[in-house]
């Protein structure tokens, strides 16, 4: 919800599409990161694959295009933070993760 009208706000302000997805993801995962960090915990948005800012991206997107197709604000609103929930929700239940860069253990040059 917060990811969504953060973005209905940098959108009303006339933002381009980018921007509009920028501002929405920092306003939906600012909230966790403050509660993580008050609870000494790894904020979320920090651990390894985690599919937290991803979903709020997709959804906010959702939303960007579904108005560009005609629907109403409101009901692109609903299916926006439907989409955000159904991903993070998934990513839960299943266990989905992003896919993570690792370096290799070896080193890459001999003595």
């Amino acid at each position: 919800m917060f990811s969504i009208s953060g973005a209905q706000i940098a959108e009303q302000v006339g933002l381009h599409g980018l921007i509009v997805i920028l501002m929405g993801t920092i306003t939906g995962t600012a909230g966790g990161v403050l509660r993580d960090v008050l609870l000494a915990d790894i904020p979320v948005i920090l651990r390894r694959g985690n599919i937290y800012a991803t979903a709020a991206m997709i959804g906010i997107a959702a939303y960007l295009l579904l108005q560009q197709l005609g629907l109403a604000p409101s009901v692109a609103a609903l299916l926006g933070m439907a989409t955000i929930a159904a991903l993070r929700l998934a990513a839960i239940i299943w266990g989905l993760m992003l896919p993570t860069f690792r370096l290799s253990d070896r080193s890459s040059h001999q003595d």
